[in-house]
């Protein structure tokens, strides 16, 4: 079974888009455990099986999302790195970040990054329907 810990601060615009996606996907029928800025406040809580986390990410590629193990990668936007919370539980994690624009406080999500969360929720739709994650 695949889970999700959703990731991000929705109150600095598109920071939050970890959390819009995990909410998309739990509307879906998937595990997700809303972590927000805290990802380590939820590591008692971790189910078993496969284990996303969905977060915002800056980066150069022109993509709208990325998806990658947690060892030795920091795409988190937060102070607690995905790789120490992998090492910490003894458990792979996969990220998925997604990419933003602007994390002005008090914005909402730019259209772009909206769009890019919209996209990976729908990448990972597809691999549960070809039972690559389930």
């Amino acid at each position: 079974m695949v889970s999700f810990i959703a990731v991000g601060n929705e109150l600095k615009g598109d920071d939050g888009v970890g959390v819009y996606a995990g909410r998309r996907l739990e509307k879906l029928g998937f595990s997700v455990l809303f972590a927000h800025t805290t990802p380590e406040a939820v590591l008692s809580k971790l189910p078993e099986g496969e284990l996303y986390f969905i977060d915002a990410a800056q980066f150069e590629a022109n993509k709208p999302f990325i998806i990658g193990s947690a060892k030795g990668n920091n795409i988190s936007t937060h102070s607690y790195s995905v790789d120490l919370i992998s090492r910490y539980t003894g458990r792979e994690i996969k990220v998925i970040g997604i990419k933003t624009y602007s994390h002005r406080f008090g914005d909402g999500l730019t259209k772009k990054a909206k769009k890019n969360a919209d996209l990976a929720v729908e990448y990972v739709l597809g691999l549960s329907r070809s039972a690559e994650i389930s």
